[in-house]
């Protein structure tokens, strides 16, 4: 919206949705550093992406869906 708002033409914005998160693997990288809560899990990112292509709709705006691209190959973060 505030690119909108600032003339930026719809055509130059781009929304990206988050990559999908292997929520064992995460965890183990988050302890490594020494960081016990994990609070990006894949199921809040899924929901965080659906939202991204809503409002890429709303807004008609272009996509990425780097999530559904993610899924399709059975890879994660």
């Amino acid at each position: 919206t505030q690119l909108i708002r600032k003339k930026i033409p719809k055509s130059r914005i781009i929304i990206v949705t988050p990559p999908r998160i292997d929520d064992e693997k995460w965890t183990a990288v988050l302890k490594s550093w020494g960081i016990m809560v994990n609070d990006h899990s894949d199921i809040l990112v899924k929901e965080y992406a659906q939202a991204a292509k809503r409002i890429a709709n709303q807004r008609e705006v272009q996509l990425v869906d780097l999530n559904e691209i993610m899924q399709q190959f059975n890879d994660s973060y």
